[in-house]
């Protein structure tokens, strides 16, 4: 027996075309000589819905002096 009907799947809309961007700052981690509580922030904010596919997420990681470093991934 040969199966040759394709399978059908359903779902609504935002489960097909949209997904929530993680948590990456908190995944994160990031240090400085002079400041110990070094803010990670990243953009899209954890949570946002995006459409699925690749999606750059930027972490910023600031010091108290106003210092930053970025860095991406997807």
């Amino acid at each position: 027996v040969f199966d040759t009907v394709a399978e059908a799947v359903t779902a609504s809309a935002d489960e097909m075309c949209q997904a929530a961007v993680p948590d990456m700052a908190g995944l994160s981690a990031a240090s400085d000589a002079c400041d110990a509580s070094v803010e990670i922030t990243q953009s899209p904010a954890a949570g946002t819905l995006v459409g699925l596919g690749a999606t750059t997420i930027t972490l910023t990681a600031t010091d108290d002096a106003g210092n930053f470093v970025t860095t991406t991934t997807t």
